[in-house]
């Protein structure tokens, strides 16, 4: 064909090999954007999975509540709880970001507005945990309606009686018998919280290679049209070389925007990847937070020593004066510490969380809040060790819940101490605001750049093909130069 029409040889392979780079262009932004959109979902799946281990937590919490203190608002939520999770009820917008909970004990409020019912059911079938969750979470929810009902018939308007069953009833909900129950149910949401998160990673990964594979493509065909326009300038005059070199110039930019395309990607990626770390560390303050008050409750409760224990570690771990272990908030480390005695993870490093923030770069308001959040932890941690002090007290012959002891152990469970939790948690709600309004801006941005500098490549490789279509039609017919 070629012969035929007597088209140049270097010029018409520079063509053919710049269609076939304009034609990879769109196959490479679709292909990026689908493993982008599975990489989204499986991101989804990691929320929604860590969604199904704050839901667990939420219910030992009111069902806890509700037998320290008789009082059925608690058994009320308990079941809005789970109606929320099944579906039956509607699920509040930022159910999951935010520490709902929190703040409806503190202030009897609803926080936020009402959304669509949606199960998530359906995400524990799709994963395959679903038998397996739904048979643990049956054997725990038998244990927690039996003590309920015996808190229910023990109350009275003071409130309930720590005595013969009831007593037995509230030991129960904080013995060994629970914690070796909640960490079976707890067991296969570990598995599908870390299995995202890694499938996560691996989609990033993923994309980073796909990109990289089709821009060096992209690259190795724009250089050797590149050279082949080279050769084909050299040989014709000046007069001819016109439509040609300008073809290499477009070839050239080609280059450059396909290189500035990849750079822009991975620029990106890395700055997504430091954004979710900080929100990552923002949520794992609330989480800590959580988990000091659950071992100040459980000591209350019971007086045994290793809940204090455990409430110092974490009080460590947070302050960086204790090595923070791996997976310490991907997987309830707490929930199998208090089943097995055993701990998940090697330790790590002994950095605290206020100081990873500060490395990862967070700017100063973020810093403001976090100090906030940090001055009201350490107010409550003044009524805690209070608390704590009276069961040490009581504790050294035989504890019992009664006196100074029972009192403490409510005001741990009451109004004030709602309160006080919720003054942590406002300003850590507004960091991680900041954080996610942070990591969506400039994500939008990153992404707007990468879209601009591809289409740049598209239209940079259209008008080089055009040019050198012009170029070969001038050099068949000689005469349409005149």
């Amino acid at each position: 064909l070629q012969r035929r029409l007597h088209l140049p040889k270097t010029e018409s392979l520079g063509l053919l090999l710049v269609l076939v780079a304009l034609v990879l262009v769109p196959l490479t932004y679709s292909g990026l954007n689908d493993i982008r959109a599975e990489g989204g979902e499986r991101r989804e799946l990691y929320h929604l999975a860590d969604g199904l281990r704050q839901t667990s937590d939420d219910l030992t919490r009111m069902v806890r509540l509700y037998a320290a203190t008789g009082d059925p608002v608690y058994r009320d939520y308990f079941e809005e709880i789970l109606d929320i999770r099944n579906g039956i009820a509607p699920r509040p917008e930022q159910y999951y970001e935010i520490p709902y909970w929190d703040i409806t004990l503190a202030t009897g409020e609803r926080p936020v507005a009402p959304g669509a019912p949606a199960s998530i059911q359906s995400l524990m079938q799709q994963a395959g945990l679903r038998a397996r969750e739904q048979t643990q979470s049956n054997l725990l929810a038998k244990l927690v309606e039996e003590v309920m009902d015996v808190i229910a018939a023990n109350t009275s308007d003071e409130g309930p009686v720590f005595e013969g069953e009831s007593l037995d009833a509230l030991q129960r909900l904080h013995g060994q018998e629970y914690h070796d129950a909640k960490a079976l149910v707890m067991q296969p949401l570990v598995e599908l919280v870390t299995g995202s998160g890694l499938d996560a990673l691996i989609v990033e990964g993923s994309a980073h290679n796909f990109l990289q594979q089709r821009v060096d493509i992209l690259l190795v065909l724009t250089v050797v049209a590149a050279v082949a326009l080279v050769l084909a300038v050299d040989r014709q005059n000046p007069r001819e070389s016109i439509l040609p070199s300008l073809a290499l110039l477009l070839v050239l930019a080609s280059i450059f925007l396909g290189r500035q395309s990849l750079a822009s990607n991975d620029a990106t990626s890395l700055n997504t990847a430091r954004r979710q770390s900080e929100i990552f560390l923002a949520d794992g303050l609330r989480q800590t937070s959580d988990d000091l008050t659950r071992m100040a409750r459980l000591y209350a409760v019971t007086g045994k020593a290793r809940y204090r224990e455990h409430f110092d570690e974490v009080l460590a771990i947070r302050n960086g004066e204790a090595p923070r272990p791996s997976l310490y908030f991907e997987v309830p480390y707490w929930d199998f510490v208090l089943a097995t005695n055993h701990r998940l993870g090697e330790p790590g490093d002994s950095v605290a969380i206020k100081t990873l923030l500060e490395r990862a770069g967070v700017g100063s308001a973020s810093l403001s809040l976090l100090g906030e959040a940090e001055d009201q932890s350490n107010a409550l941690a003044v009524l805690e060790n209070e608390v704590m002090d009276i069961v040490s007290a009581s504790a050294g012959n035989g504890y019992r819940l009664e006196g100074d002891a029972l009192e403490g152990m409510l005001r741990l469970h009451g109004a004030e101490y709602h309160e006080a939790k919720a003054r942590i948690m406002q300003p850590l709600v507004e960091l991680a605001r900041q954080l996610e309004q942070d990591l969506a801006q400039e994500e939008q941005a990153g992404r707007d750049e990468f879209n601009n500098l591809m289409n740049l490549l598209a239209g940079s490789l259209l008008l080089s093909a055009l040019v050198l279509v012009a170029s070969l039609y001038r050099g068949r017919h000689p005469e349409a130069q005149d």
